[in-house]
């Protein structure tokens, strides 16, 4: 198990390395295991669960490297997110490995190799944020939220303070 995320209804989910999205549900006490079955929607686009985020909508999302999956508990469907190279308001990087949900309700995404991504639920696309913007390294691993609302970014070599506002960073 490579995350684990308990839904505000109880439910607890687990991403693994190779063993697909489990389920268990707190109401009949059973466990679900979703794998890439090339099913369509009905199953992930891959195996592979680093980190698992709860929206406002109930949906799990699920960081991949192979973008991101999202699960809505009522239809038992999965939409995606991927990188397309040619569309610049598509997820930075496929390799999605931390979710962040701020104080303001937006979704940041941490990737490998494409920075930062903030999930926009008015037009469904991404803004990305990397070495263009001044952030030294895009190849991040997690993020918090301070208590004067301004977001900590960490990789292998520095951590970076980001005014999620003004896009303003600093860099240690």
């Amino acid at each position: 198990v490579w995350s684990m995320l308990e839904a505000k209804n109880g439910d607890i989910y687990f991403g693994t390395m190779n063993h697909g999205i489990i389920h268990y549900s707190y109401v009949t006490n059973q466990f679900t295991t979703y794998k890439n079955n090339q099913d369509g929607d009905k199953s992930p686009n891959n195996n592979i669960g680093w980190s698992l985020l709860e929206d406002d909508k109930g949906r799990i999302w699920v960081g991949t490297n192979r973008g991101i999956n999202v699960f809505d508990p009522a239809t038992k469907r999965f939409s995606y997110y991927q990188h397309k190279p040619k569309d610049a308001n598509s997820l930075s990087s496929d390799q999605a490995n931390w979710f962040y949900k701020d104080s303001k309700g937006r979704i940041w995404i941490c990737t490998v190799d494409g920075g930062l991504s903030l999930y926009q639920p008015q037009s469904d696309s991404f803004t990305n944020i990397g070495a263009l913007h001044g952030l030294k390294n895009n190849d991040l691993q997690a993020m918090v939220e301070d208590n004067n609302g301004l977001l900590w970014l960490t990789n292998t070599n520095n951590i970076t303070s980001l005014n999620p506002d003004t896009l303003e960073m600093h860099s240690y």
